[in-house]
């Protein structure tokens, strides 16, 4: 159950990234663009720029809207998904506390024994997932430049 929630944590951390790079690189092309685009024709260009920034700012919010809301879901289905495990785990817990104190503590080695691995697992697809997405939309805010330039 740790290792899940961990992965969810790590998931809305890389997702959080991802839309922030998104943000950040898609206004700084827009920005370059226009700044283009208005000394090629300085006539129209004051209403293409504020019709320019108004798209890109309505795309940007309904992208982040859309990827809170399934972060929201995301979270809440998993936790109610893993609600009757847990509970088990806890009444299990509870009544065996008592009669096996010195076997629950060696489980309870092993289990960390056993988290370790994987916690590092997460983290490290965290990572990897804020380096991708930050390399591609990288390259898309790039590749919108020269196409529009």
């Amino acid at each position: 159950m740790v290792i899940v929630l961990l992965k969810v944590i790590f998931w809305t951390v890389s997702t959080a990234a991802d839309v922030i790079t998104l943000a950040l690189f898609r206004a700084a092309a827009v920005v370059i663009v226009l700044a283009v685009q208005c000394m090629k024709t300085p006539a129209g260009a004051l209403l293409d720029a504020l019709n320019f920034i108004a798209s890109f700012a309505r795309l940007t919010v309904e992208k982040g809207v859309d990827l809170l809301v399934e972060t929201i879901f995301s979270a809440v289905s998993q936790a109610v998904k893993h609600l009757p495990e847990i509970t088990s785990r806890v009444a299990n817990l509870v009544s065996g506390i008592v009669v096996e104190l010195a076997e629950q503590t060696r489980e309870r080695l092993e289990f960390l024994l056993e988290i370790g691995p994987e916690a590092a697992q997460s983290v490290a697809e965290m990572v990897h997932s804020i380096i991708h997405s930050f390399l591609e939309n990288y390259k898309e805010a790039i590749a919108y430049i020269m196409k529009n330039i």
